[in-house]
């Protein structure tokens, strides 16, 4: 893996088996070569970047780092994003956040906890911001106790492994404070669940793609509208897309 903004690149898929029979065996083959590329679909070759950092200068990031120094935590985090390649769907990132610490009987450090950003997005800013954000919520509710005397304690909270945001509200009489921290916790519940729905809209999209394996034609009365949103399980490593995409996809299917 590299480090401070270098990559490696690595192979998601294999190559079409007929690719893998040698150049002679193919010149002298040529009828059998193309009867092996039309018995089924080409397979598209993916790629994939792996970028790590340790210098993050987003919101978040920033913030993240704000919250570890609180609870005396100097060792900067580690951010690991995939970075996708695939010309059917474009490109895509996929970031997790390691948060380290020092080891006290060694000069080494270990991993306290590692976040998943909660969607792949197509932008590497976006990936990370996302990564940061969830790490930092997360560490406001584990280590809440410690934070309560902070200007920490302000900051929105949520239980690891679940999408639901808390604000701690203020003490009695504070009554713009209060109002504000429910609005905030409104708002990231809001941003969550539409970023599920357009999760669940482009694996729609691709499932209905020509080629899919679950692809079929659709009637025009077999179309309906959107049910209740219901909770997603832990994010799969699957392509995403951003809003205006989600936003087409909507279109494109209802």
């Amino acid at each position: 893996m590299a480090m401070n903004g270098q990559t490696t690149r690595e192979s998601t898929e294999e190559e079409d088996d007929h690719n893998n029979n040698g150049q002679d065996n193919s010149v002298n083959n040529n009828g059998n070569a193309a009867g092996n590329q039309s018995d089924g679909p080409h397979r598209i070759r993916t790629t994939c970047d792996i970028h790590s950092s340790m210098d993050e200068l987003g919101y978040f990031p920033i913030l993240l780092q704000d919250v570890l120094w609180d609870l005396g935590n100097t060792v900067k985090s580690l951010y690991v994003t995939d970075h996708y390649s695939n010309p059917a769907i474009g490109d895509y990132d996929l970031t997790r956040v390691h948060i380290h610490e020092r080891l006290e009987i060694s000069r080494g450090m270990r991993t306290r906890s590692v976040h998943n950003s909660t969607m792949t997005h197509i932008t590497y800013t976006a990936s990370i911001s996302n990564a940061a954000k969830r790490a930092l919520w997360s560490l406001c509710y584990t280590h809440r106790q410690e934070l309560h005397t902070t200007k920490c304690r302000h900051l929105p909270r949520r239980t690891s492994g679940t999408e639901e945001t808390m604000v701690p509200l203020g003490e009695d009489g504070q009554d713009r404070i209060n109002i504000l921290a429910r609005v905030t916790a409104a708002l990231n519940n809001d941003l969550e669940g539409v970023t599920a729905e357009f999760d669940r809209t482009y694996e729609k999209l691709l499932k209905a793609q020509p080629g899919s394996p679950s692809w079929k034609p659709k009637l025009p009365e077999e179309n309906h509208r959107w049910k209740r949103m219901i909770p997603l399980a832990p994010p799969s490593h699957r392509p995403a897309r951003d809003s205006v995409t989600a936003h087409l996809a909507l279109s494109l299917i209802f």
